[in-house]
């Protein structure tokens, strides 16, 4: 009735395990409360950083940039 169009796409849905929906749950949860030094470990657990590269991932600062992107966000503006 009002002439807009919505478009869902499903082509980047998947299937996750409960471990990985914990994982997702637990990576917004810190993000919400601000809880950025659990980041790194949080994607690690959701397999999007091998574990063998979280201390380079800490070191290259990427939380912060994270962290920095989710704050810019939540608070109504870009990053």
């Amino acid at each position: 009735n009002e002439g807009k169009l919505c478009i869902l796409d499903w082509g980047l849905v998947t299937t996750v395990t409960s471990t990985q929906s914990i994982a997702i749950l637990q990576f917004i949860a810190h993000l919400v409360s601000k809880d950025f030094e659990k980041v790194d470990a949080d994607l690690v657990a959701m397999g999007f950083v091998p574990p063998e590269k979280q201390a380079a991932l800490q070191d290259a600062g990427l939380t912060n940039a994270i962290a920095t992107l989710f704050s810019a966000l939540a608070a109504g503006g870009g990053a």
